[in-house]
């Protein structure tokens, strides 16, 4: 059985490019269809930190609907275009009593968790329109979390969970914000968890695994064998935009002597990069050695104009990372209407 799965990474405030590159296409798809919401096209849904709070907002329903998204692309951008400084907010003394990070988070959980209830309210993972792949992780069993709605429909609740506490727990990058302290809904069992972007910035690969579990369920609840072909799973893979000729680069002597504290806030984002990076090297492989490589897409815009910081949240930066956006879709057009057009045949086709 033909899928689709879309995955999207993490990069705190950066959640602008994917966010934008998905309004592009979901709104080419309009054209023909405009009840069209991009989670009609694909049957899985993942996403890490920035991107498993796009995702989440994708797959969440009308209320009282069980087809029907709740938001637009354009309206889930709008959080980053106009609420983003509202999550990267700090006033001076708590950035010198923090020392910008190194001796306490950087920011308060506050305003991140207020808007997150504004904008998932009291919605579950149950309720979810699709399959999704949340990521975090768990600091106190030491362990890589992985949410998603299947798991729910056993457990009586003990697998459920808000979706707003699930967007907390898959973007509280460390150093930046507090850990989050998330509970199931069927019971009183708490987890500590961080920032899935510590072990999957770039969570296509576990997205791929997930999908061949569920066809596999799938298969057997049929009676029927099951083999994983990638010729049977399509992956759009969404960066958050990489900064080629801007990254902050270190030498051998400026590191040789580093210790925790000067390695603090460089690891991070080296860490997450570094994942990123090396999970599309290991699809494109894993796609082209079996002859699929038209079956995964990994789009990743340079970043030429923006910050390479992923918690400047400024109104500059912000028009920065548009304009670095727009550049790629107008310089790729070509691909983003080839794949809005596949999505429109199948949008049709449901329809």
């Amino acid at each position: 059985m033909k899928t689709r799965v879309l995955s999207i990474d993490g990069g705190g405030i950066k959640g602008v490019v994917p966010a934008r590159i998905l309004e592009y296409i979901e709104n080419k798809v309009r054209t023909s269809n405009k009840d069209y919401s991009i989670s009609n096209s694909f049957d899985l849904i993942a996403g890490t930190s920035t991107g498993g709070i796009i995702a989440i907002g994708l797959l969440c329903p009308v209320p009282g609907s069980s087809t029907k998204a709740l938001y637009s692309v354009s309206d889930l951008l709008g959080l980053y275009k106009d609420k983003g400084h509202l999550i990267f907010d700090t006033d001076i003394f708590d950035k010198i009593r923090s020392a910008d990070g190194v001796l306490r988070v950087k920011y308060k959980k506050d305003n991140m968790e207020s808007l997150l209830l504004q904008y998932f309210k009291d919605i579950k993972l149950s309720e979810f329109l699709k399959p999704c792949l949340i990521t975090s992780y768990d600091i106190f069993n030491r362990k890589a979390v992985f949410f998603n709605k299947t798991d729910t429909e056993t457990g009586e609740g003990f697998n459920d969970y808000f979706a707003r506490d699930l967007a907390r727990a898959t973007s509280g990058a460390p150093t930046y914000f507090p850990s989050a302290d998330i509970k199931t809904l069927g019971g009183t069992t708490d987890y500590s968890l961080v920032d899935g972007g510590v072990f999957a910035n770039n969570p296509s690969l576990c997205a791929l695994v997930e999908m061949n579990k569920l066809q596999s369920a799938q298969a057997k609840d049929a009676g029927q064998p099951y083999e994983l072909s990638l010729s049977d799973i399509s992956l759009l893979s969404i960066g958050t935009g990489v900064h080629t000729s801007t990254k902050k680069s270190f030498t051998y002597n400026q590191t040789k002597e580093w210790g925790d504290l000067q390695w603090a806030s460089p690891l991070i984002d080296i860490m997450m990069s570094a994942s990123s990076e090396t999970i599309d090297y290991q699809l494109q492989q894993l796609y082209s050695c079996t002859n699929n490589g038209e079956n995964y897409i990994r789009i990743q815009p340079e970043l030429k104009r923006s910050s390479t910081e992923m918690d400047d949240a400024s109104p500059e930066n912000i028009q920065a990372l548009l304009a670095d956006v727009d550049e790629y879709i107008t310089n790729n057009s070509d691909l983003l209407d080839k794949i809005a057009d596949m999505l429109m045949i199948q949008s049709a086709v449901i329809s």
